[in-house]
């Protein structure tokens, strides 16, 4: 992450509560409560799909239709 941020990175930091270390370091940082480590990612995942429809969103790009998409589904 330092690394990154060196070379004009703008990071988000995504951790569980108590993990106050990436404040630091990140220039954002968002909160994943607490739960058993099998369900922490089901939990990241919310987070990361705003920002990826939000940066999308920003970047004028349409998140109701993908482009490419015919590579990854088939319609009969």
């Amino acid at each position: 992450m330092v690394e990154t941020k060196s070379r004009g990175a703008y990071l988000m930091g995504l951790t569980s509560y108590g993990n106050y270390n990436v404040e630091d370091t990140a220039d954002f940082t968002v909160y994943v409560p607490r739960t058993d480590p099998h369900f922490a990612t089901s939990l990241a995942v919310i987070p990361l799909q705003l920002m990826a429809y939000y940066v999308s969103v920003a970047r004028g790009l349409d998140v109701d239709k993908p482009r490419n998409l015919a590579k990854s589904v088939t319609v009969e």
